[in-house]
């Protein structure tokens, strides 16, 4: 699917629970800041607690909050923990190359995605797919 900014934020707007993931560097955190109306919560806040606690902590957060988008690569281990969600939007591409251990991550986004998607806890919400970035107009 092909979209602008204004058709995304249009589209976040018709929800409370909004998740947005995709691999590195596809604009997940810069798409993530052009959302006014509720808390932004970013994934990457929690790369410093263990493993475990990246998902289990913002799951928790999250689940206290009325309204809100939660965005990065680890919003699909956070759904697996049952965070609860209205929507996901997952961002296709890269916008610039990718290292080795980054398209390496970009597969894990993508299979975790699909296995949660396929799972008791994923399997009534959509899925929105992204294939190209969206452009964010400079001032």
């Amino acid at each position: 699917m092909k979209m602008n900014l204004d058709d995304y934020i249009e589209l976040v707007e018709c929800y409370k629970k909004v998740a947005l993931t995709g691999p590195p560097k596809s604009g997940k955190t810069t798409l993530a800041n052009e959302i006014k109306d509720r808390p932004i919560v970013h994934t990457d806040d929690y790369m410093h607690l263990s493993w475990k606690d990246q998902a289990l902590v913002p799951c928790a957060e999250t689940a206290k909050l009325d309204t809100f988008l939660i965005e990065g690569i680890q919003v699909p281990r956070i759904l697996r923990k049952g965070l609860e969600i209205q929507i996901v939007i997952c961002l296709g591409e890269s916008i610039e190359p990718l290292n080795t251990r980054q398209i390496g991550v970009a597969k894990s986004v993508r299979t975790v995605l699909t296995e949660w998607s396929r799972s008791s806890l994923g399997e009534s919400v959509p899925i929105v797919y992204l294939k190209q970035a969206i452009s964010i107009p400079s001032l």
